[in-house]
């Protein structure tokens, strides 16, 4: 069984991870926190890709706990 809260996780570019308690957030809500509210100068990215985006974007990388994924494809019958 996966165990996506150990396996994978969400970040903001440049490897920025979320505040807790705020990470199952509407994306509407996330947007306004992140990239409009007090928290946009560190949260929002001043690349090319900000520069290039046509309204309102979410900068977010996906990051693979690579141990934890190839433990449970090498053991695929663990479970919680």
């Amino acid at each position: 069984m996966f165990k996506l809260r150990e396996e994978v996780e969400f970040r903001f570019a440049n490897n920025k991870v979320f505040l807790p308690g705020t990470q199952n957030g509407t994306v509407g809500d996330t947007y306004t926190k992140y990239m409009t509210g007090e928290n946009a100068g560190f949260y929002k990215p001043s690349d090319a890709r900000v520069k290039a985006a046509k309204g309102p974007t979410l900068f977010l990388e996906l990051y693979i706990n690579k141990v934890a994924v190839s433990t449970y494809l090498h053991n695929p019958c663990i479970s919680d």
